[in-house]
Order: structure tokens, then sequence, then C-alpha cells
């Protein structure tokens, strides 16, 4: 963003290859250059199996596994992109596995060693080393591990990235009330961190606000029955696949107040800490012991990359451009619509 010297630019693809990237470091230990032709490739067929799964046809697929099997073309172009992404990935573990088995036939007591680096370090230390006795998990188990990693984790902090910018842009009072208190609280001699977190309660109420402005993903996670339900005399019968409307429970008026409004201040108590009851009423990542892994994750990213991105920069519209659509495009997930947006360093304002 700084390269973009405050020109108009699509968050897009800027969002994208630094959510992989985070990603990346987290498991590998490491970051691929923006320009870097192979993790550009990688990023691409990453993005179209996004596209296939928030489609109709994704959503087929989702209810009737054995869609996969028909000849579309849509289809076989997925998995082609699954088979791309998976070589990528396997590459990676292989040099991992191989650097590592020569460190321990020169360092055979593991473990007298540091800690794991990273995830695969973690993972490959397992494998064959003393307590691997009855574990399963194969060099291809990691591999498929990390793509399910990556498609998880990769488009849902990008896009509410920019379902962030989107709704900063359009609410400068709100962003200017966000920086005033990062500046208080952290300032601009150091990096936030996650620590912090608890001192920023306007901060983690413009979080969960755009998690129920955004809806992201609208039907959450698919459960099924496990046994006959009786629901207002509504018989669900067992093994039966149920979803639950988010976006239903995110823009209940009985649960919120002007519920079409984008207001952080809902999720504060009058004292301005965060208001636990409201947070409750929140499902962005699901309901219940089957809510999503990733949460605490996923929580920490969008936490520290909103504290540096409006640590450093201010973000408006495009000089005489008309305000931004808050509409989405639909989906199985909810994305917003292209939009470009300037960042301006915060000290040339």
């Amino acid at each position: 963003m700084d390269q973009q010297a405050g020109q108009p630019t699509d968050p897009k693809a800027l969002l994208s290859v630094s959510a992989s990237n985070m990603i990346c470091t987290l498991a590998f230990g490491k970051r691929f250059d923006y320009d870097d032709v192979n993790f550009q490739k990688f990023l691409g067929k990453l993005h179209n199996i996004f596209e296939i799964s928030s489609s109709p046809l994704g959503f087929l697929i989702l209810h009737i596994p054995a869609i996969v099997n028909l000849p579309i073309s849509a289809i076989k172009d997925t998995i082609s992109d699954c088979n791309f992404m998976l070589d990528f990935l396997r590459a990676i573990v292989d040099e991992r596995w191989l650097a590592l088995e020569a460190r321990r036939r020169s360092e055979p007591n593991i473990s007298e060693w540091e800690e794991p680096s990273d995830l695969l370090d973690g993972y490959l230390r397992k494998i064959g080393g003393e307590d691997a006795v009855g574990m399963s998990v194969s060099k291809e188990d990691i591999a498929h591990h990390f793509l399910d990693l990556f498609t998880a984790g990769t488009e849902s902090v990008s896009h509410f990235l920019q379902w962030e910018l989107l709704y900063l842009t359009t609410h400068p009072e709100v962003q200017a009330k966000v920086r005033e208190e990062l500046d208080r609280v952290v300032g601009r001699a150091r990096l936030p961190s996650v620590s912090d977190r608890a001192n920023l309660p306007y901060m983690r109420a413009l979080i969960d606000e755009v998690h129920r402005m955004s809806s992201f993903s609208p039907l959450g996670i698919p459960r099924m029955t496990a046994h006959i339900v009786d629901i207002d005399g509504y018989i669900i019968p067992k093994e039966t696949m149920v979803l639950t409307s988010v976006w239903d429970l995110h823009k209940d008026p009985d649960k919120w107040q002007n519920p079409d409004s984008f207001d952080p201040s809902r999720f504060l108590l009058s004292n301005g800490q965060v208001n636990e009851s409201k947070l409750r009423q929140l499902q962005a990542f699901g309901l219940g012991h089957r809510s999503c892994v990733g949460r605490q994750f996923a929580e920490s990213s969008v936490f520290l990359y909103t504290a540096f991105l409006l640590q450093r920069f201010f973000f408006k519209s495009p000089e005489g451009a008309p305000p931004p659509s808050l509409a989405e495009d639909p989906g199985v997930f909810l994305t917003p619509k292209p939009f470009k947006v300037c960042a301006v360093r915060c000290n040339s304002e």
C-alpha cells in the first residue's frame, strides 16, 4: 500500500497475497515475494476454488458430493486446481522433510532440540520421531491439512478486511475514533501486538460490527442431527443436514437496534468497555462445540491487520468518485463488490 502512494487501488489482490503470506509464516515460517510466479499461480488457483465454492454449483457439491463425478468442466478445472495446489504444498513438505532427516542424522537426540519453528516443523518432528508409534499422519496428510488451512483462512481473512476497509471508507467518523484510541493506547513508536487487544475496546467493537454487517458465511457451518429432533412440532429426521441462517441472526431487529446501520458502539457498554452480552449474540464463527476451529487464529489475525493498517494509513474514497456500494455479491459467501480506496500515510494526511 505504501508503494501506491495514495493512488486509487483495488485492495483485493494486495489483501489476498498478504493473508496467504500470513498463513505461510504460520505454516512454513517463510513468506513469498509478491511477484513470485509460482506463488501467484498458487493464489490464482486458490481464488478459483473459492469462486466455485461460493457458487450455486459449490452449494450443490456441498450437499450432494457425488456431483464431483459428473463430467462438468468447472468441476474438472477445480480438481486440476486442487492438484496443482497440493503439488505446490507437497514440494514444500518434501524439502523440509529432507532437511529434517539430515539434521536427525547429525543430531539424533530430538528431545534436546529447540521448540518447533512453525506448524510444518512440529508436524514433521512427529513423523519418524520417538513418539511416532501409533501415529497415522503422513506427509500426504500434512499437505492436505495445509490445503484446508489455505482455503479456509486466506479468503475469509482477505474478504473480512475488504469489508472492513469498505466500512471505514464510508464511515470516516468511525475510522477517526478507532485511530484516536489506537494512538492513545499504542502510539506510533512501536507495532501493535495481540496483548493490546484488551485495551482497545472500540477497535474490537469495529471488528465485531464488520462481522455482523458482512455475515461473510451467511449460512454458517453445516451440521447434521445426531437423532430425531422435534422443534415446535416440526420433526427433523436423524442425520439431516441443518444450516443456521447467521445472516438472519445478525439482522434480527429484536436483537439489534437499527440492524441495517453500521454502528460499532452497539458492542460497547456506557463506560466504553465491551458488552459481553451483545458479543454472545454474534455468530461469526458458528455455534456450539463444533464452531470454527480457526477462530483464535482468525481473531488474532484480523485484530493485528486492523491495528497495523490504521496505525499507518488513513483510508478514503478516490477524489470525485461516488461512494462505494455496500451491497454484496450474492453467493454461498457474501463478498463486497469491487471498489477502490486511497491509502494515505497518517503523517501525510
